[in-house]
């Protein structure tokens, strides 16, 4: 589950980084992207690879955006042909 905020906006597809750190060591970090978003907001990531993931519900995982520049790069390429066109 994830706490529901206006500024973010998760849609499948999205790419989510999943760190998880002991005693200011990093022990597991993988990505993953969603495939799904259920009814209670609950958000089902789909991970590739082996990862030995730690079941124990004390563990804290910290969850990062991984963030996809493709917007902004097609930004870039159209500016780029307007500024070379005539």
């Amino acid at each position: 589950m994830f706490p529901k905020e206006d500024h973010i906006k998760m849609i499948p597809g999205d790419e989510l980084r999943i760190i998880h750190k002991a005693d200011g060591i990093e022990k597991l970090k993988m990505k993953g992207n969603i495939i799904k978003i259920g009814v209670n907001d609950e958000i089902y990531l789909e991970i590739k690879g082996n990862f030995k993931v730690p079941t124990d519900p004390e563990i804290r995982y910290t969850i990062e955006f991984v963030w996809k520049s493709t917007a902004y790069d097609r930004m870039k390429t159209a500016l780029r042909v307007f500024l070379k066109d005539e």
